[in-house]
């Protein structure tokens, strides 16, 4: 569960931040 979040909260960071 943790690594799918973390995941998907590393890929949204990744691209608001460009």
């Amino acid at each position: 569960f943790l690594c799918c979040i973390f995941s998907v909260f590393t890929v949204f960071v990744s691209s608001s931040q460009g």
